[in-house]
């Protein structure tokens, strides 16, 4: 049963250097058309879902749009869907478009969670990844938020940009946690073809750290964070006790969960879909009650099984191998031998997890392991 909602906002006040996701620029006519289109995607959706468990608005940026934008969606999801008691409710958020009065406005409509893309505590990281906000402007959305009483803060930080060291990198993570947020997602920054910061690192204008730099940023993140009460739960992110991001921790356990909007995915019954990634497409398509699904694949137990390996082991936690066939441990079993000897996992009590080098090296170890599965 599908517990978990996911809704896209694609627009944002400016593309950054560094994204590839699906975004646009925002103006109030398309963000109106989109909102109206939006609410009819949640109307026709409606038996999809069972009482949810986390609500996660993302882009984008959704706090660009009006606040009536984000009434109606909320007022959407309330009208067609049941929710649980205790819900998550996220919304994504970046500094400079979280005034006091939009704050309220977020409170007052039931979001209990708020994640603010902060990247970065030094205005010259986020002149390099092209943010439309300052130090300044992070300072004072996590503490507005703070004031105004949400339950639970997230920040998004980005480390191995250009420029940083790791001893450069361990101060800023020391700043932005001083700022006492209760989750915290720190990802190593990649580059993505076709993306300005690419390009200016082709032409040589800029460069990148080195891997051993980015990977001693990586340890010192967990290392840091560790000391400072935030316990890694799964390889990008850190949360105080009880502040775990339960919509996301629903992905990495293959749980089902129903994505609106353009560009939105879901997974349910056994089938992973994607909606059109086009937003003016995506209002014609609902215009006609149409849904916007573009793509559909159905999940085989072959690949449910690799997902459940690979997904699950980003976990800090690890996997229960009990709960995979027999087949699959014996395929499994030479390699898993070989990195818990190099100390990159560990099993114990048939739990299988990977240490914190092991997280390091994730992407290697998830190929190996696919390669036999």
């Amino acid at each position: 049963m599908v517990r978990s909602l996911y809704i896209h906002i694609p627009f944002c006040a400016r593309k950054c250097r560094y994204c590839d996701f699906y975004s646009v620029p925002q103006s109030e006519a398309a963000a109106e058309a989109y909102v109206v289109a939006l609410c009819r995607e949640l109307a026709l959706r409606r038996s999809a879902a069972g009482p949810l468990q986390s609500i996660y608005i993302g882009g984008g940026t959704p706090t660009v749009i009006p606040d009536a934008g984000i009434a109606a969606i909320m007022d959407s999801v309330f009208h067609h869907y049941k929710t649980a008691t205790g819900a998550e409710v996220t919304v994504e958020a970046n500094p400079g478009t979280l005034a006091g009065a939009k704050l309220d406005h977020l409170r007052q409509m039931g979001v209990n969670r708020l994640s603010i893309g902060i990247q970065s505590l030094r205005d010259s990281d986020l002149r390099v990844l092209g943010r439309a906000h300052t130090v300044r402007d992070a300072r004072e959305a996590v503490q507005a938020a703070r004031d105004r009483g949400f339950p639970s803060i997230s920040i998004d930080l980005i480390y191995a940009i250009p420029g940083q060291t790791p001893e450069y990198w361990e101060d800023a993570l020391e700043e932005a946690l001083a700022l006492r947020p209760d989750h915290v997602s720190a990802y190593e920054l990649t580059l993505e073809e076709g993306t300005p910061l690419h390009e200016a690192v082709y032409r040589g204008e800029v460069t990148m750290p080195d891997e051993e730099s980015t990977a001693a940023m990586y340890l010192k993140t967990a290392e840091i964070c560790a000391l400072r009460g935030y316990g890694q739960y799964e390889v990008s992110n850190y949360a105080r006790p009880g502040h775990e991001c339960r919509h996301n921790l629903n992905y990495w356990d293959r749980g089902e969960y129903l994505g609106v909007g353009a560009g939105a995915h879901s997974f349910a019954c056994g089938e992973r879909s994607a909606n059109v990634r086009d937003v003016a497409q995506y209002v014609e398509s609902l215009g006609q009650d149409i849904l916007p699904v573009v793509e559909s694949q159905s999940i085989d137990e072959k690949e449910a099984l690799v997902e459940t390996v690979l997904l699950g082991l980003r976990k800090t936690e690890g996997i229960d191998t009990r709960l995979l066939p027999e087949r699959v441990r014996a395929a499994m079993k030479k390699t898993v031998e070989e990195i818990v000897s190099h100390g990159l996992a560990e099993l114990h009590r048939n739990r299988l997890r990977l240490t914190r080098r092991g997280l390091l090296l994730s992407n290697e170890i998830m190929a190996r392991l696919l390669s036999v599965l």
